[in-house]
This record gives C-alpha cells, structure tokens and sequence, in this order.
C-alpha cells in the first residue's frame, strides 16, 4: 500500500493530503510555530521558517490518521513560480517577487527532511493545467467518497483552499482528476 503525502506549501502553514493508495486517507492545515521575528525585521533567521514548516508537517502526518501513523513512500509539493505580470491574477499584482524566494526555503526543507521518500515538485501549471482554482476544487469534492468528504477539516474558506489544492494535486496525481491543459 502505498502512502503518498501532497503539499500546498505556504510561509506559515501548509495544505496537506495524505493518500493511501488512491483514497484520501487525511487533510490538514498544519502551521508552523510563530517566532517572534519576521524575515523582515530579522532575515538572519530566514532559515528557521522552512525548518518550522517541515517539522509541523512531519508531526502533523505522524499524527492525523487514527491508529498507527502511515508510513509515507511519496512526497508531491507544488513548486512557487514568478509568473510574467500579464498572467498574475490582479490581487497578485505588486507582490514583491522575493517574497516567493521565502516559499522556495520552505518547499526545500520540506523536500530535505524527507530523505527516504520519493520526492516529486511540480510547478502549478504542471499539475492543475489552466484550471480555475474554484472549478477545481468543485470537482474534487464531487470526486470525494463520503469518508473522504469526512476528513477534510473544519476551516473557513482562507485556509480551506490551500487543504483543497493539496487535495487536488492528489487527485490529479492519481488520475481521478483531470486538470485542464
């Protein structure tokens, strides 16, 4: 049986599935802890954020499925990507495209403290295609056996939707889902 572990990663908390074999086994929205610092007021401790995140998913899949934790064989996380300005969504627009280096540090730490897992980083367009995030995410609820729907957790729609892409990246993963290309 296979136990694959998908990642939305995110600076202070990250969306996370975990699959056992093709079912969606359990989903979280496991968060880092929250230093006193920022990479603003102290970026001598940026490393500290990737390490904290990693360490909160590591603990988080240890712990999310009832009786013993799986042992996970796969890691799929989504890649950050600077996108031409044209293709940015408008609330986008003005980000400072440094901030997705502080992405990058975590989705490395994420990577590193699974050395024994298969590890595979896809950039967004890789696995949801051109898909609208809320199209996609529709369709993986529709695709959700009733004690898949069961694990997803209680959270508002802010930090659902990162649950949701990891959801998806699975599903896609899997094949139960096809992205749009």
């Amino acid at each position: 049986m296979a136990v694959r572990l998908f990642v939305d990663p995110g600076i202070r908390a990250c969306g996370t599935a975990l699959f056992r074999d093709e079912r969606l086994i359990a989903a979280g929205y496991p968060e880092g802890s929250k230093p006193e610092f920022t990479p603003q007021n102290d970026p001598g401790r940026r490393a500290w954020i990737g390490r904290s995140m990693a360490e909160a998913i590591r603990l988080w899949s240890a712990s999310s499925v009832r009786g013993v934790a799986p042992a996970v064989d796969v890691l799929v996380i989504e890649m950050p990507e600077v996108l031409k300005r044209g293709h940015q969504k408008e609330n986008k627009r003005g980000t400072n495209p440094n901030d997705l280096m502080h992405l990058a540090a975590v989705v490395g730490a994420i990577c590193a403290s699974c050395p024994s897992f298969d590890v595979f980083a896809y950039l967004p367009g890789e696995w949801k295609g051109t898909m609208r995030k809320d199209i996609m995410h529709t369709r993986a609820r529709a695709l959700l056996a009733p004690e898949e729907l069961e694990v997803l957790p209680n959270l508002p729609d802010s930090k659902l939707h990162n649950v949701m892409d990891a959801v998806s990246m699975g599903l896609v993963y899997m094949r139960r889902l096809r992205a749009a290309l």
